[in-house]
């Protein structure tokens, strides 16, 4: 039933490689893409909590640079420190880093896209730097 010659083997297996090549090469890609995304969605949640703290308190928490993973909870005290009214509280592992940096007027947020996001300008497959500032500003820079 399955009496083939060499050739027709060696020609089906090397299609059966490149078929599990392609497929785990694609699941890698959109695994990647996907972190992105949920980076993005993260850091803006982040900045419409801060938003919301800036409504309240007429300025951002302040912080030189600081890895967002490091912030645990905002409160109407500030950043991890305890209060009664929680602006923001982490989620779990942000898939990308990302750094916060505020100061009493103004904030941003940046991390970095691995892939290329042509709605955001990020032509190259290398991605870029993207972030967000005060009023929840969108801005993206290809590498």
């Amino acid at each position: 039933m399955f009496n083939y010659d060499l050739k027709t083997k060696i020609i089906s297996g090397f299609i059966l490689a490149l078929l599990i090549a392609g497929a785990s090469w694609l699941v890698s890609y959109n695994r990647s893409r996907s972190q992105d995304l949920l980076t993005v969605i993260q850091a803006k949640n982040l900045a419409i909590a801060l938003e919301k703290y800036y409504d309240q308190r007429q300025n951002y928490p302040i912080a030189s640079s600081m890895p967002v993973d490091d912030i645990m909870q905002i409160s109407e005290q500030g950043i991890n420190q305890e209060g009664n009214k929680v602006y923001w509280q982490t989620t779990g592992v942000w898939p990308r880093s990302a750094t916060y940096v505020g100061q009493s007027d103004n904030y941003a947020i940046y991390f970095t896209l691995e892939n290329a996001w042509t709605i955001w300008g990020l032509k190259s497959l290398k991605g870029g730097v993207c972030g967000f500032t005060k009023n929840v500003v969108w801005q993206c820079q290809a590498q």
